[in-house]
């Protein structure tokens, strides 16, 4: 009697501790959706590169970051290709989605051009669907032009657009991380003098054999590396 009553003892002590021994964490995934700016590059392309490509460093194993962005896409591309979709149907509780779009959305000669009345209904869509899975949208204005005026002032860029990210935040109550305006200060910072960003892709035609046309314009927008920590620390902070 003796020996099973302390093994019934043993059992519920066991049960005691194991109540006080923290649960595994759930793996959860962040998905990338949006354009260039955070897309993953060819390496064929380097040193262009989205900021996406290194975000996946700054998280444990227990996170998985599944970059979905695609170069040249729009909100309403997005769509109209079938590469939101499967991401919505993907998502699971605790997952989160990081939208970022507008570069290509606001340019009327694009044909990713979306007017301003879709591109807040898409953004709308997007952070509904998240939610409806228990998964969390967070919304980034898009990235700043590399953009001087002739006295080497940053000009301002996606004005409108980002006003309109940080309009349905604020509508649908979701989280916003700016990314416009810190980008800007980045390019003020390290390239008023010479009118260029270090922390920008903005190259000479002959640094590189074959530059992507992207590479060689002043309103470039992708991350070199010189601008991964800089572009993905807010974002990871926020």
């Amino acid at each position: 009697m003796k020996f099973s009553l302390d093994k019934a003892l043993w059992g519920l002590l066991m049960l005691i501790l194991l109540a006080f021994v923290p649960a595994p964490p759930t793996n959860i995934t962040v998905y990338l959706i949006g354009d260039s700016t955070l897309s993953v590059k060819e390496r064929r392309y380097y040193p262009e590169t989205g900021w996406g490509m290194p975000f996946p460093v700054f998280f444990d194993e227990t996170v998985t970051v599944d970059n979905r962005a695609q170069n040249g896409r729009s909100t309403r591309t997005f769509i109209a290709e079938n590469r939101w979709q499967p991401v919505a149907a993907a998502l699971k509780p605790g997952d989160y989605v990081l939208i970022q779009f507008g570069h290509n959305d606001e340019v009327p000669t694009k044909r990713s051009y979306t007017p301003e009345a879709d591109y807040k209904a898409n953004l709308v869509r997007f952070i509904t669907e998240t939610r409806s899975k228990k998964a969390t949208p967070v919304l980034l204005t898009p990235v700043a032009h590399r953009k001087f005026d002739a006295a080497g002032k940053v000009e301002g860029t996606h004005t409108m657009y980002s006003g309109i990210v940080r309009t349905v935040a604020q509508e649908q109550g979701g989280s916003l991380i700016d990314l416009t305006r810190p980008a800007r200060r980045c390019c003020r910072s390290s390239g008023w003098k010479t009118r260029s960003c270090s922390s920008t892709s903005w190259l000479r035609a002959s640094i590189l054999t074959t530059p992507p046309a992207a590479t060689t314009t002043r309103t470039s927008r992708n991350w070199a590396p010189a601008g991964w920590r800089s572009s993905c620390w807010p974002i990871s902070a926020g």
